[in-house]
């Protein structure tokens, strides 16, 4: 079984390889001006401001593509697969990363690249590592590899981490299924404000113009699933999770991060089997920025990835929180493949006493925003 996987996986960055070939000239040379028009990639470890903090050859050891085979063309938006990756970093970060790229393949073979992962050191600490960038084929089995980000971690001998910004700079290795990292901390934005990987606009949720009551009036919303789920896992990076939910720990201006792992079922027009993990950003309000990644199967074995951004707001009732949410789905088996270009819009609860996430998802033919 292992031996059909490492030959499916190649066979896999072969296919994205010769896409990549076949494209114009044109198409890559503009994907290529951000990086020629970005000259902190370029020999950035000859840059005195860049500080080393690792290098890491991580193999991939999963590939989730939702419904879709290697060999279907590719649609212009791209496709997404979640990429499993895990491997050693050395450096004055030393331990063992692993984590998930949420990427998206492109039809001229690039892949935008969206990370999240962990790091946990080799005396005891967690980091949490995001980064977002894309890799663009220069041969048949080679990718350059540009992204920027942020490693995070509240450990005391890691801290210092979070008032970096993040650029790595690399390669990914079609015959060996590998990706070859060097990433770099500058202490002041090398980009002076023009990241070349921003993050999305997100929409003001503490102004939320839908909430559980209002939603359901609107003719132009069509319950996509209503949902019910508990939390799993708790993953800290240097803080006791528990402490910092419980309102124990101080919170600093910037936010706390946490892993939070879910897993529940959902009802309607997507029922199945709903598992993820939030990306939490816990800020002194009370508020939590919510960034999850999920999938949702159906019992015939169906998937359909969902990425959600939002907030969640503590009520006036104790451990009652309110969710306000815009949220993506994306699968390519034959009767989901209509929620790909919808906009999605998702209110729910939190019951911290109870454990237990209730959440309404709709969905609108135009943006409703």
């Amino acid at each position: 079984m292992k031996k059909q996987f490492f030959r499916m996986s190649i066979a896999i960055f072969s296919i994205i390889g010769m896409v990549a070939c076949s494209e114009d000239d044109d198409n890559n040379n503009a994907e290529e001006i951000i990086i020629e028009e970005t000259s902190v990639f370029d020999n950035i470890s000859e840059n005195p401001n860049a500080i080393l903090l690792y290098q890491t050859t991580a193999q991939v050891t999963g590939v989730e593509t939702f419904g879709a085979d290697f060999t279907d063309p590719l649609p212009e938006e791209g496709r997404r697969v979640n990429f499993l990756f895990q491997g050693p970093v050395a450096g004055q970060i030393n331990g063992m990363l692993s984590g998930t790229d949420y990427g998206t393949i492109l039809p001229n073979g690039n892949v935008i690249v969206d990370v999240h992962g962990t790091i946990e050191t080799n005396d005891g600490a967690k980091i949490a590592v995001r980064y977002k960038g894309e890799t663009i084929p220069n041969s048949e089995t080679i990718s350059d590899l540009t992204e920027t980000g942020t490693l995070i971690s509240n450990h005391p001998d890691y801290s210092y981490l979070n008032n970096l910004f993040i650029v790595g700079v690399g390669t990914s290795d079609n015959t060996t299924n590998s990706l070859i990292i060097s990433l770099y901390g500058f202490e002041e934005d090398p980009f002076n404000g023009e990241n070349p990987y921003p993050h999305q606009e997100l929409p003001d949720f503490e102004n939320y113009p839908y909430n559980w009551e209002n939603i359901q009036d609107n003719p132009n919303a069509t319950l996509v699933y209503e949902a019910e789920a508990q939390s799993t896992n708790l993953e800290g990076f240097g803080l006791n999770p528990a402490d910092i939910v419980s309102g124990q720990v101080e919170i600093p201006a910037e936010g706390i991060r946490v892993n939070v792992d879910f897993a529940g079922t959902t009802t309607g027009e997507l029922s199945g089997n709903l598992t993820g993990t939030d990306y939490v950003v816990v800020l002194p309000n009370g508020n939590l920025i919510v960034d999850v990644h999920g999938m949702i199967e159906t019992e015939a074995g169906e998937k359909v990835a969902l990425k959600v951004d939002g907030l969640l707001i503590p009520s006036e009732n104790p451990g009652i929180g309110n969710f306000f949410e815009l949220a993506s789905y994306t699968s390519y088996f034959e009767g989901f493949e209509y929620l790909n270009d919808k906009y999605i819009i998702g209110v729910g609860t939190s019951d911290n006493i109870n454990n237990l996430l209730t959440l309404r998802l709709y969905r609108f033919d135009e943006n409703p925003l």
